[in-house]
């Protein structure tokens, strides 16, 4: 029934709210559904390759996308936004994911679409509310590899404790509307308790051009900060050139899904702000 209704609303409007379940409300534009059926129409070519490479190839197909910050808040009410017009780095992270595990389905339809984004985009599946949606990346990572869908290489090459306390969202609660939540704010506080009590390691920038060998196509490369409170400020994937290993990424620098013009390792040092990267490798 649902399928119908969507594909209905979708063929009827250029821009639509749909709802998933009695829950969440989807945001799309037909142009999405557009590019995701594109996207899918070249299964044949994207199933034999493994999940990293196949993300690459679908992250290729986005390269000029433009970049667009804050496409997921949408007001005090959380929606699952499904928007392939504009990314920033995580939107852009989860679109590649979610159509690479889309094309290795039976069921590769507009509902596929949204129920696989909504178990990557939110803790445990669970849609319709901003607490459970991953905000921080690291949390973001770390649920794929409990589930054995990622594993994080990071301390494998050479890595160190990531010491750091997250609090960056409660500790600015003004930046975040939905935080003027008093039962939000609490919500997000115990999120961070948790992110807290983890393990963490990343590889300091002065090293990162030393492990560059080592990447693969497809690895995800989260980016440290010195920023307090924060664990993340960007992520890409990782996409091999020769000998070095390049970033795959929505740019707000080049304000668009771009390849970067230096590798990772020379890239890292031209940020003042990041101060290392996570490795982590989907799994197929």
């Amino acid at each position: 029934m649902l399928k119908t209704i969507c594909a209905y609303i979708l063929l009827a409007f250029s821009f639509v709210s749909v709802s998933l379940n009695a829950q969440t409300t989807v945001i799309v534009q037909e142009t999405d559904q557009k590019t995701i059926t594109e996207i899918v129409s070249h299964r044949d070519s994207l199933v034999t390759k493994v999940l990293p490479v196949r993300m690459i190839a679908i992250g290729k197909m986005l390269i000029g996308k433009p970049y667009v910050a804050k496409t997921l808040e949408t007001g005090k009410e959380e929606q699952l936004v499904v928007n392939l017009r504009g990314f920033d780095c995580t939107t852009f992270l989860e679109t590649t994911l979610t159509l690479a595990k889309l094309v290795q389905m039976e069921n590769q339809d507009f509902t596929a679409y949204c129920q696989t984004l909504t178990t990557i985009r939110y803790r445990a599946g669970e849609a319709g509310k901003y607490t459970t949606r991953l905000h921080y990346l690291t949390e973001w990572l770390s649920e794929k590899q409990s589930r054995g869908e990622m594993e994080d290489i990071t301390q494998k090459l050479g890595g160190v404790p990531y010491e750091k306390k997250i609090d960056f969202m409660t500790t600015h609660p003004q930046a975040y509307v939905q935080l003027t939540d008093k039962q939000n704010l609490a919500a997000l506080q115990v999120v961070e308790r948790n992110l807290n009590t983890q393990k963490r390691y990343y590889i300091p920038k002065a090293a990162v051009g030393k492990i560059e060998s080592q990447l693969q196509d497809g690895d995800i490369i989260a980016f440290t900060t010195n920023i307090k409170g924060l664990d993340v400020v960007h992520v890409g994937l990782a996409i091999r050139k020769g000998n070095h290993a390049y970033l795959l990424h929505a740019s707000s620098d080049q304000k668009k899904v771009a390849v970067s013009s230096v590798p990772i390792g020379q890239y890292i040092l031209k940020n003042s702000g990041q101060s290392g990267i996570i490795v982590v490798r989907p799994q197929q």
